[in-house]
């Protein structure tokens, strides 16, 4: 017979599987739907196909999402997330000296998930692809108003609304990776890099940024 203490402990490992496993789910049923949309396009992310290819009933998708518009809208929340924290983990890293040093891990970022981009943009509907935008939008604007307003607090950028910059740079910097990995194939990436770094140099510079052309360490 066990002892109190080793049910006990099987309890808490127990509880913790459980809270561990809808994320474990979740996370399953996001990887399959990447990969249909990425691969095959929207039409083909049925949810039958990605709760099938998950190993989840169709009924938990729908539990966790609401529906197929819910999960694309997960799938752009996480590639937002994505997209952001490539240029978080280089900022923790080895600041940046310039645009370019700041913007290089997001062009890399979107090389890597050139697929899922396209697919974004390959939306047949209006209102998905206004959809995917927005939640993409929303995660990395917050996460660089929250950046700028840290830089201001160090003294780094002044007379400016971080959330104005914010949204400023997710336009320009969006459109550079579009032209370079949706209208084509990438292969001009530097030029692209560089001119996009123009691009946000210009726009924010009207908003106030000092010396928007470099990110002081």
């Amino acid at each position: 017979m066990s002892s109190p203490q080793a049910r006990r402990a099987r309890s808490v490992r127990h509880r913790k599987s459980r809270r561990r496993d809808p994320e474990d789910k979740r996370a399953r049923i996001l990887v399959a739907a990447a990969r249909f949309l990425g691969e095959e396009g929207y039409e083909a992310m049925t949810a039958a196909r990605v709760a099938s290819a998950a190993g989840v009933s169709e009924g938990l998708l729908f539990h966790h999402f609401g529906s197929k518009r819910g999960v694309l809208e997960a799938l752009a929340e996480s590639f937002g997330e994505g997209a952001f924290e490539s240029v978080f983990a280089a900022l923790r890293e080895d600041p940046p000296r310039d645009l370019q040093g700041l913007l290089r891990p997001l062009f890399a970022y979107a090389r890597e998930n050139r697929a899922l981009a396209r697919a974004f943009a390959a939306l047949s509907s209006r209102q998905d692809r206004a959809l995917a935008e927005q939640a993409v939008a929303r995660r990395v604007e917050a996460g660089l108003t929250d950046l700028l307003v840290r830089q201001e607090d160090l003294g780094r950028v002044r007379g400016m609304e971080p959330d104005v910059v914010a949204k400023l740079m997710f336009a320009v910097v969006t459109a550079g990776l579009i032209g370079c990995f949706v209208d084509e194939d990438g292969e001009r990436e530097a030029i692209w890099l560089e001119e996009t770094a123009s691009c946000v140099a210009a726009a924010v510079r009207p908003v106030g940024v000092a010396h928007a052309e470099e990110v002081p360490s």
